[in-house]
């Protein structure tokens, strides 16, 4: 599958209150291509932005990119050549800086007006990274922007407001307090529902229920909690 820089084309092909979407791709663990290339054979992109060694991420998945951006300490020169010759554009950050290359892109695509943000490469080996990935949904959701960072074993998105699920019977689904508490919790069409009540963190009591219905209802009256779609 491979995604053109053709923005405008894209732009003018979006219906009215259609989010904007991009696709971040990040230097994280991407192995499974078979389940990437599925999992996004029905997305359609306005941007699609690699993160430094990211690169190497979207050449497995077959997707050009429209724009890199990182310090690229772990890119050749002689890739970037060619993908600047290819109408690629590159934005170039030193190393040392306060931001992470993955948090430096998030700010491009919002910049761009992006509002919905597919994140891939952002788990792996590296888990300061991965827990500093999870934590950046938070900066996306302040500004309303819908972030889900994916792998081949989960979805992760954080809400602070009611959500609907749709379509996932059979789905484990995972919730955790992003701060001290969560309240006013309410579950419908899962095995194990909640009625109006509270989850703390570092508790595990939202670990791994079960969505039992074809519409599933998370209901938050106060606080964060990350939903996370998991698979074995």
């Amino acid at each position: 599958m491979i995604f053109t820089n053709d923005i405008t084309k894209r732009s003018k092909g979006r219906k009215d209150g259609e989010r904007m979407k991009a696709l971040l791709i990040a230097n994280g663990t991407v192995e499974n291509t078979e389940f990437y290339q599925k999992r996004l054979q029905k997305e359609k992109f306005e941007f699609v932005v690699c993160v430094d060694g990211g690169i190497a991420n979207a050449k497995r998945l077959n997707i050009r990119p429209d724009y890199l951006i990182g310090d690229f300490d772990s890119v050749d020169e002689d890739t970037l050549e060619r993908y600047r010759s290819e109408g690629v554009s590159i934005e170039r950050h030193l190393p040392e800086k306060d931001e992470t290359d993955t948090e430096l892109a998030l700010q491009f695509l919002l910049s761009k007006g992006a509002d919905s943000i597919v994140m891939l490469g952002c788990t792996g080996s590296r888990f300061d990274h991965t827990l500093a990935n999870v934590y950046l949904l938070r900066e996306l959701l302040k500004r309303q922007v819908e972030g889900v960072i994916v792998d081949p074993h989960n979805e992760i998105r954080m809400i602070d407001k009611r959500t609907v699920l749709t379509d996932k019977e059979n789905q484990t689904i995972s919730l955790l307090p992003v701060e001290e508490r969560a309240e006013g919790i309410t579950l419908e069409g899962f095995q194990y529902p909640l009625k109006d009540e509270t989850l703390y963190q570092g508790l595990s009591r939202g670990i791994s229920n079960k969505i039992t219905a074809s519409r599933a209802v998370i209901d938050l009256k106060k606080g964060l909690l990350l939903v996370i779609e998991a698979r074995d």
